[in-house]
């Protein structure tokens, strides 16, 4: 019989093995790539960015408008206002997880990125970034509420941890080891990056 060769599912991200000896690209080339990809997608990244200032502005807007006008502001203005609040938050959360998406999408330059492909692909990663996101910061404040130090090793350590999630599909501590297990062996030159 045949050896059948099952191919890996399909990934977001095909990760790039990285030995403690690879050599991080200068500073200078990474500043110089970053703003060759932001001006070849500056449409895209700054629309995506909008979406919450746009839903914050809408928010403000009305409640200073019915501030204005003389309106009670009673319980039920209050209430809607909170829901919108939720709302703008989740969506604002949203909009974080579909920049790191599309900006993972050009580098691997696997398929065209627009719109509505990095929000479609980054709806189901908002819990999971958000996850990774609090661990990362309960980590990075303890570890600076025990001296500044320490806090600074965690936030290196764990810098690369949304990038990470989004890229290989991996969560919660999982995700903070990897970005760790990315750092390792680099520490000073990830951290003046």
């Amino acid at each position: 019989m045949e050896n059948l060769i099952v191919p890996n599912p399909p990934m977001i991200h095909q990760p790039v093995p990285i030995s403690d000896k690879t050599e991080l690209p200068k500073a200078s080339k990474l500043l110089s790539q970053t703003w060759n990809l932001y001006i070849k997608k500056f449409g895209l990244l700054v629309g995506i960015y909008l979406i919450p200032f746009l839903i914050f502005g809408v928010g403000v807007a009305l409640y200073l408008a019915a501030k204005k006008g003389g309106t009670n502001l009673g319980g039920y203005f209050i209430l809607l206002f909170f829901i919108f609040l939720i709302g703008a938050i989740y969506v604002c959360m949203w909009a974080g997880t579909a920049l790191i998406q599309a900006i993972a999408m050009m580098i691997d330059n696997t398929e065209d990125v627009n719109f509505g492909s990095a929000f479609r692909k980054s709806k189901g990663k908002i819990w999971t970034m958000l996850g990774v996101g609090l661990l990362s910061g309960l980590a990075v404040g303890a570890g600076t509420i025990l001296l500044v130090i320490p806090g600074i090793i965690f936030y290196v350590w764990f810098a690369l941890s949304p990038y990470v999630c989004i890229s290989e599909g991996l969560r919660d501590t999982n995700a903070l080891g990897a970005s760790k297990k990315l750092v390792h062996g680099k520490f000073w030159p990830v951290l003046w990056r």
